[in-house]
């Protein structure tokens, strides 16, 4: 049960704290009592009897003692979560790959275990095959709206899906292996399949804040108003964490004295916002005192406009005006995006040209393309598939007819990326000293040079 106001004093405080041995111990057994004491200045003072953890000495962290240190955990997380200053070490001198050869490996964000999966239609001998550790979810999903535009096609024109859970629960390691060699039996078997990456591409998520990431972000800020104004999703993340009143421990109460929010104080403060969420989160004050005094419009007359709304028979005449949808896009992104928002696209799109077959950028079909402008920054706008295809393939002379820019020059050769290869004895080495060169090797694909700097 919360206590009242008032009720954390001093002698309260130091009470509980005899009753703990770390200033972590005594946050978890009360967060109000330790954000208390930190604001009042009484925490030193109480948490006098606790140990505090020795620093290790300087230089203590080789890579033999960081090598024993890693050897006590079977996951890279414990080890940065046990030993920071081991782990930061370790990362910063290149030596983590070594140290931790005997940890598992478990993919962040994504589950341990997951099954295949199959989505196929028979008379038209297509497949999909997925992977997902809920597959019920992820089916109902590609029916209901699909990331996959293939799918999404199919279903539009009325084609229905079958789908089959193939397999039992298995690492991440064994599904991608039997994703792949069920893709390599569909296409042997003369299926269409219709996965757009490659077999083996696991899903899962990165998890952007963590509890470290929120320490860190909230450090920046002196009070809580700003950090939640400023910081929507580290202050959510806090939250879902529990870690709200820790992170915040360090920050003041700013009491403002009565009559502070004047009309020019308020419209200043406003200034400080983009938005109206924004202004009314990290300064409730100032928007209370507008709202109540009729000063919300002068406030907000810097503020972005509320979004534009169209009705669907607007979006609908809009998209009559064009042939394919990245024309739509291009000439009148507003409709396009507030239709696709809405989920009216595929409706309103019906009379364009559906997507483009797969295969069809075949070598003859990239040259014409290709000689249908005169700039390579012509091709890539209107056709980025095109050039993407032409790059990877190495089709570069598909492009010669094309006006190289005013004043542009080529400076890595072949000639110079051999001489460049020449000086490093590994590949490693050459992208740590000449990255320039590096991306220049990986953009006209001459992997193949590495073999022949000794000739």
């Amino acid at each position: 049960m919360p206590k009242k106001r008032g009720y954390w004093t001093k002698e309260k405080c130091a009470e509980l704290a005899r009753q703990c041995s770390s200033r972590k111990e005594l946050s978890e057994k009360s967060r109000a009592c330790y954000t208390t004491s930190h604001r009042k200045g009484w925490l030193d003072e109480i948490c006098s009897h606790m140990a505090t953890k020795k620093r290790a000495r300087p230089n203590h962290w080789t890579k033999d003692n960081c090598l024993k240190e890693a050897l006590k955990y079977s996951i890279r997380s414990e080890f940065e979560k046990n030993n920071l200053g081991a782990y930061t070490r370790a990362r910063r001198e290149n030596w983590l790959d070594d140290i931790c050869k005997h940890m598992s490996f478990r993919q962040r964000g994504a589950k341990g275990v997951k099954k295949l999966y199959i989505l196929y239609w028979q008379n038209l001998n297509k497949v999909y095959i997925g992977i997902s550790n809920n597959p019920k979810r992820r089916i109902s999903n590609h029916l209901k709206k699909s990331s996959n535009q293939y799918i999404e096609e199919l279903i539009f024109n009325g084609h229905q899906p079958q789908f089959e859970v193939i397999s039992d629960w298995l690492d991440f390691s064994k599904i991608t292996e039997l994703e792949k060699e069920t893709i390599d039996r569909y296409k042997n078997d003369s299926w269409e399949v219709l996965n757009i990456a490659k077999g083996g591409a696991l899903g899962g998520t990165t998890i952007k804040w963590t509890k470290e990431k929120c320490f860190e972000q909230a450090s920046k800020y002196q009070n809580r108003g700003a950090f939640e104004a400023n910081e929507s999703g580290c202050y959510k993340a806090a939250l879902r964490l529990g870690i709200y009143e820790a992170i915040c421990a360090h920050m003041d109460y700013i009491k403002l004295p009565n009559g502070h929010w004047t009309k020019e104080n308020c419209l200043k403060e406003a200034l400080k916002y983009k938005s109206r969420t924004k202004f009314c989160r990290g300064s409730g004050g100032a928007y209370n005192e507008c709202l109540k005094n009729d000063w919300l419009d002068e406030a907000f007359a810097h503020m972005r406009l509320a979004e534009i709304t169209y009705s669907y028979n607007e979006c609908h005449d809009a998209a009559k005006k064009y042939s394919s949808k990245s024309s739509f896009l291009k000439q009148d992104k507003s409709k396009y995006k507030y239709a696709q928002k809405k989920d009216w696209i595929m409706k309103i799109c019906v009379h364009m040209p559906s997507y483009t077959p797969k295969k069809y950028w075949t070598y003859e079909n990239c040259k014409k393309e290709a000689l249908k402008y005169s700039r390579r920054t012509d091709l890539e706008k209107n056709s980025s598939r095109a050039i993407h295809l032409i790059r990877e393939n190495g089709w570069i002379e598909l492009l010669t007819h094309m006006e190289k820019p005013h004043g542009s020059r080529i400076y890595w050769t072949e000639e110079r990326i051999i001489e460049e290869i020449r000086k490093y004895p590994t590949k490693k080495l050459m992208r740590e000293n000449n990255s320039k060169c590096m991306q220049a090797i990986n953009r006209l694909k001459l992997d193949h040079l590495f073999g022949v700097k000794n000739n």
